[in-house]
């Protein structure tokens, strides 16, 4: 009987320490997504990023398909938000990523590197690719609810089939309520209009004596010099008597003449111009 036991245990025991012995291959995906906004109101844009990543670090994975499905099937259906379209986006491209800003490059790619594997030229991880889709939220309802997706990668290392999903949750919150305008009675203190005498001011137009010069014509009385000629005893007439002897002067005779003529002239001028 023991000999029997012997003979059935021993072979079970050598092949767990052959198993035990063997390496394990690191084969394996991983992934990551991020949705933004979040939380959101009705009907907003969201815009979902992803990545996927090959953790083997020996081997590639090849023939990488990526694929998304509204609402996530691992998620909790009571708080699914009722009014959601669901749906699956196969064949969703998936790029290398810039090292700096993270954001998905020109270069689409279906081989993720093994693990750690970076461009020397460009400082890309190769290992890595991802992209962003484009959502739309659903309208909200009476309470707070969510808007959940999977992204899903697969592909083959060294012809064993791998994969790795991931989901996101966004927040929709409820519908604000349209306030409702209830009219009140409330009294209004209408003013009335009183008149109101108020005196005015009317100028009055009160003349004023403004004194006028004007001009009198006052005669001047301007002394003129009237030269008033007196005529003196003129010499009478000499009567010249044919046959009698006319007495003549000479030269010396009518200078003299000539002289008292001028003086006596002379002293007629004083006598008019009123000089004594």
């Amino acid at each position: 009987m023991k000999r029997w036991l012997l003979v059935v245990f021993l072979p079970l025991v050598f092949l767990s320490q052959a198993s035990a012995q063997t390496p394990k291959l690191p084969r394996g995906m991983g992934s990551t997504k991020n949705c933004v906004p979040n939380p959101v109101g009705s009907l907003t844009a969201i815009q979902c990023s992803y990545t996927m990543n090959n953790l083997d670090p020996a081997t590639p994975i090849t023939g990488l398909v990526v694929s998304s499905v509204i609402p996530d099937p691992l998620a909790a259906p009571a708080s699914e938000c009722p009014t959601e379209t669901p749906g699956t986006t196969p064949n969703i491209p998936c790029f290398l990523l810039d090292p700096i800003t993270g954001l998905p490059t020109a270069t689409q790619v279906t081989t993720l590197q093994p693990l750690g594997t970076v461009d020397p030229a460009s400082g890309i991880h190769t290992d890595t690719c991802g992209g962003v889709i484009n959502e739309n939220g659903p309208a909200c309802g009476s309470g707070n609810c969510s808007f959940t997706d999977r992204v899903s990668g697969s592909g083959t290392d060294t012809g064993v089939a791998v994969n790795s999903s991931t989901g996101g949750v966004v927040q929709v919150l409820a519908c604000t309520p349209t306030p409702t305008n209830t009219p009140t009675n409330t009294p209004t203190n209408t003013p009335t209009n009183t008149p109101t005498n108020t005196p005015t001011n009317t100028p009055t137009n009160t003349p004023t004596n403004t004194p006028t010069n004007t001009p009198t014509n006052t005669p001047t009385n301007t002394p003129t010099n009237t030269l008033t000629l007196t005529p003196t005893s003129s010499p009478s007439p000499v009567i010249i008597t044919p046959g009698a002897v006319v007495p003549t002067l000479n030269d010396s005779g009518m200078l003299i003449l000539g002289l008292l003529l001028a003086g006596a002239g002379y002293l007629l001028l004083r006598k008019g111009s009123g000089v004594v």
